[in-house]
């Protein structure tokens, strides 16, 4: 089965509004917000979101590096696996089909890949669906999806099984 399912624990819930908390103390608060989404725990799901892939990291026995960064500074990626470097786009509905990236997000910020992973808090899972290459990515046109931002998008069903960069 490509997409991974994780289960979501509850300490993983509480840790990650802990890290929202501290995150939203710090000047991160003040940059600019590439996806024009506004979301209230958008911190806590993004963290649960790398978690996810750092569980699944874990029962295949791979150490990541994982560190998440609640001092206010954005970091440079989510893992380091094999000299490589991994961002974690997390989505918070069950429903969406498409991994999206805001372009000045891209043009700020490239890693080697990206790993799109759909948390359901309501049943308490983590969808870990696939991953593509930065070269792959940067190739596609950035469209409007109704926020004015010009934004990259993959199908999430047209992701690379994540078993391929580990």
């Amino acid at each position: 089965m490509r997409v991974k399912k994780i289960k979501i624990t509850d300490n993983a819930i509480r840790e990650s509004l802990e890290y929202q908390s501290r995150v939203m103390k710090n000047p991160i608060m003040n940059t600019p917000n590439h996806t024009g989404i506004s979301s209230i725990n958008r911190y806590a799901i993004g963290y649960i979101g790398e978690w996810a892939f750092n569980e699944w990291l874990m029962e295949n026995n791979v150490d990541g590096n994982w560190n998440p960064q609640s001092n206010g500074l954005s970091d440079k990626h989510d893992f380091l696996i094999n000299g490589k470097t991994i961002d974690i786009k997390t989505g918070s509905n069950i429903d969406y089909k498409l991994l999206m990236f805001p372009q000045t997000q891209l043009l700020k910020k490239t890693n080697d890949f990206y790993v799109g992973v759909i948390v359901d808090l309501k049943n308490k899972v983590g969808y870990i669906h696939g991953y593509e290459a930065i070269g792959t990515i940067q190739k596609i046109k950035a469209k409007d999806f109704g926020k004015g931002i010009p934004t990259i998008a993959i199908k999430l069903e047209k992701l690379k099984d994540v078993l391929e960069i580990i």
